[in-house]
Parts: structure tokens; sequence; C-alpha cells
């Protein structure tokens, strides 16, 4: 006697997912209710298979929030064509229960009913191809920042020590200058008949200048793509907008 196959063809099914680094927590709720929980390897292929044994040629709709991983839990869904969406875990509606009884399998049911309920509020994902592109600003803003770390703890032990400034570099704009590279290494001395921690100090600012200029050639480059380009040369043409800030 031949079986009548199960077909959800033409039925959204809707899955919240509670991300782990090993593990993920599922929920999964087809349009009229009904829902399956349970927890798999952190993979979109084993999600994927279960699906299509379960819930065989239904619309896939995913959601998960934003964290640890980032968004290779997106990518990775969106190759098998499972629809997916990530969002914030503070715009997630969330009952008292749910707040009260907080489990990895409440969150993913709560996932799940508020992507059937049409209660997510996505957040933008870029492309797979601009990823390392804000990357790089990202890190050269951190260079940025920590270099100007950097200084400031070489100009609080020149204080501490109580080395005075020469007159030639009274101005802001001097500051930083080979010259007063060349100052601090070569004239200034400490309290202390060593100076270690300070030339350790001016060795560190000098990687991060190094790196950072490096950085900055590397954002000018992205700059010429096509991708950015046209939106470039247009921020561009603001005055006050330079590159770093266009390209941000």
């Amino acid at each position: 006697m031949q079986r009548n196959k199960i077909s959800f063809k033409g039925q959204n099914i809707f899955i919240g997912i509670d991300v782990h680094a090993r593990t993920w927590e599922v929920a999964v709720l087809t349009e009229s209710g009904f829902a399956k929980r349970f927890s798999q390897a952190s993979s979109a292929k084993v999600l994927f298979d279960f699906l299509r044994r379960n819930f065989p040629e239904g619309e896939y709709h995913a959601v998960y929030e934003s964290g640890f991983s980032g968004f290779s839990t997106y990518y990775a869904l969106k190759e098998y064509n499972i629809d997916c969406v990530v969002t914030h875990a503070a715009d997630v509606p969330t009952t008292q229960y749910e707040e009260l009884m907080k489990t990895d399998k409440v969150d993913a049911l709560k996932l799940a009913r508020s992507l059937r309920a049409d209660e997510i509020r996505p957040i933008y994902i870029r492309e797979r191809e601009n990823i390392d592109d804000r990357s790089v600003l990202r890190i050269r803003k951190t260079i940025q920042t920590q270099l100007g770390g950097y200084k400031s703890r070489v100009k609080h032990m020149l204080h501490s020590n109580g080395v005075e400034m020469p007159e030639r570099f009274a101005k802001h704009g001097t500051h930083w200058s080979r010259f007063f590279i060349k100052w601090l290494k070569e004239d200034v001395t400490l309290l202390s008949p060593t100076r270690k921690s300070l030339d350790l100090l001016i060795m560190q600012v000098e990687t991060l200048r190094s790196t950072l200029l490096t950085a900055t050639r590397e954002v000018r480059k992205l700059a010429l793509l096509d991708r950015y380009k046209d939106n470039y040369e247009l921020l561009k043409g603001i005055p006050g907008i330079g590159t770093i800030v266009a390209m941000s």
C-alpha cells in the first residue's frame, strides 16, 4: 500500500535558533501552530536535513539573535536556501513569563513566534564581499585609538619624571614630528639612570604609526573599487569630509 507523501509546499515554516558555539537550540513553528523543539549541532546542514525530512518542500524562514557568532550562521543558512534574518535581543518582544523562565528553549520558541507574528526587526547585513572591507575600517579606528593612548602614556611619563618640553615643541602641531621623536630618543633623561620604559613606549608608538599608515593606504585602495567609487566621490565633494569619513 502506497503511503501519501507529506508535503508542506506553499507553507511557511518559522525557525527560531538560540545560537551557541557547539550547539543550537531550535524551535520550529508551522503556520497552523504545530511546533517542534530540539537541540542539534551548530550546523546549517544538520538543520536543513531535519527540515527536509520533517517539513518537506516548505518555505523556511529562520531568525537568531546577533552575538558572538556574527553573521556566519546567517550566510551558512542562506547557502541552504533558508531565508534568515538577524535581530538584536533587545528588539524581540518578551513576555513576563519568558523573562522569568529564560532558557535556551524558551528563547528559541520566542524567536520563532515573533518571526511568525512579523514582530522581528532585522538588522542590516552587508554582502559577504564587504565584510572584510568593514573590518579594515574598524581595525584602523582601533589602531588610531591605541596610538592616542600610547602617546598619552609617553607624555605622562615625561611629566611624572619632570621632563620639560623644549620651546620648539611648545605648539601642539609639532608634537610627534620626526624631530620630536628624535628628541625623545636622544635627549630625554628620566629620574632613574635608565630609560627602558620610555624606549618601549616609543617603540610601540612607532609600530602603531606604521600600522596605521598601512591601514590608511588600504582604505584609500578600497575607495577606488567600483562598489564604493561613486558614493565615495559624492561624499568627498562635501567640504570637510575626507577619505576616512567618506568610507566609514
